[in-house]
């Protein structure tokens, strides 16, 4: 049987990895992560409770192990990646660096982005910082890597969304309170969003595999729809027509700072992906969980049962008013406007 460290494990792309590899067998899994989301965890997968930056402390633990894989979901920057580097080197056959897609530069050279496309993202911190992790491990010389790059992941306790507040529940009581919400450009950008579930698949095949070592991986699924019509879909499930007013993501961000990286950097450009890599390294990897009205409807039935999920955003809420308010003569209905542009 083969031995993984996942570090991390219970976060919104990995916890459907540890089930899925708890459902399916054929590995020793072993979690390391603080233990905030311990009651996630299957009761089959082994657990290791403890700070990845604490290296001290994590290096008694390793030193004595060895692993086929190790998975690290929680490293972000070039400091967490050395850190990696030192610890893991000699303790594992590969070692799979969860990097992003929003690494590649933008403007965008071409479509749809292979992995060989250019990276070199400057527009968000987010980006830049994993862009330095991957270049650690890239000259890391005899280090056995794999680095996935995924691109938007949801899985059932969220909704992919573009202007947003702390989650996607403040958005979701906007539309079933008939508010307006707010969203960036016209609405026709592409966005490719994979559910959880599928990036799992696609993740489990990659490891152990020795082909992936030394390959960097388009994570993603072939589902790639425009803004306007996640939104309509969203309110299709709500069973609450969308009112929807439209800005330009400069101008979302100059009124909101905290938008400027994810839109100006990301969100606001069409990203369609080749993933052409991933299905010859990964034969079995479909697009199984579309982003449909079954879907939907099991995302907002996790949220509803759950407290924790819904998460009120009062300052959000409070800046969306303000601008619908400013533009309330731009704020159309989205089924009307979307059977005007059939």
């Amino acid at each position: 049987m083969k031995t993984a460290l996942i570090i991390g494990g219970t976060g919104t792309i990995s916890l459907s990895l540890t089930r899925l590899m708890a459902a399916q067998g054929g590995w020793k899994t072993t979690l390391l992560n603080r233990g905030n989301r311990s009651d996630l965890i299957p009761a089959r997968i082994e657990t290791l409770q403890g700070d990845i930056r604490d290296v001290d402390a994590i290096r008694s633990i390793i030193e004595p192990r060895h692993f086929d894989v190790v998975a690290n979901f929680l490293c972000y920057t070039a400091e967490d990646a050395e850190m990696c580097v030192d610890l893991f080197r000699g303790h594992t056959e590969q070692y799979i660096h969860i990097s992003t897609c929003a690494g590649y530069t933008k403007p965008l050279s071409r479509l749809p982005l292979t992995e060989d496309a250019p990276y070199e993202n400057t527009a968000w911190d987010y980006a830049i910082q994993k862009r330095e992790a991957e270049a650690v491990f890239r000259n890391a010389k005899g280090f056995p890597l794999t680095t996935v790059r995924p691109s938007h992941t949801y899985d059932d306790r969220n909704i992919p969304l573009g202007v947003r507040g702390k989650n996607a529940w403040s958005s979701i009581t906007r539309i079933e309170q008939g508010k307006p919400v707010i969203i960036h450009g016209d609405g026709t950008s592409l966005w490719t969003i994979t559910h959880a579930e599928d990036f799992a698949v696609g993740f489990l095949g990659l490891m152990g595999n020795r082909e992936a070592i030394g390959q960097t991986v388009n994570l993603v699924s072939d589902e790639s729809l425009p803004w306007e019509v996640i939104y309509r879909r969203v309110g299709e499930a709500l069973g609450k027509p969308v009112r929807a007013l439209f800005l330009p993501s400069d101008e979302i961000a100059r009124s909101n700072p905290t938008f400027v990286g994810g839109l100006l950097g990301d969100k606001s450009h069409s990203l369609i992906f080749d993933t052409s890599r991933l299905r010859r390294l990964v034969p079995s990897f479909r697009t199984r969980k579309r982003f449909d009205n079954n879907t939907l409807q099991k995302i907002l039935a996790t949220m509803r049962a759950d407290p924790a999920l819904q998460i009120a955003d009062p300052e959000f809420d409070a800046w969306c008013d303000e601008l619908c308010a400013a533009n309330s003569e731009r704020i159309v209905e989205l089924d009307n406007r979307y059977r005007k542009t059939v």
